[in-house]
């Protein structure tokens, strides 16, 4: 079951938030196949949170 009001330490998301950072100023560089993967992995984070968002609302 899916803890909708999990808390995360802020050096944890400050080091979520450096990492995707990271990826986002360097995505030119990723490899076709890896830069592939991750699109699809944030499409479907995005539409999960998107669609309980929805629902919520």
């Amino acid at each position: 079951m899916i803890n909708e009001h999990m808390i995360i330490s802020k050096e944890t998301e400050e080091k979520r938030l450096d990492d995707f950072k990271r990826l986002s100023e360097n995505w030119d560089n990723l490899p076709d196949y890896a830069a592939g993967k991750l699109d699809g992995i944030i499409s479907a984070f995005a539409m999960f949170y998107l669609d309980s968002e929805k629902k919520a609302g």
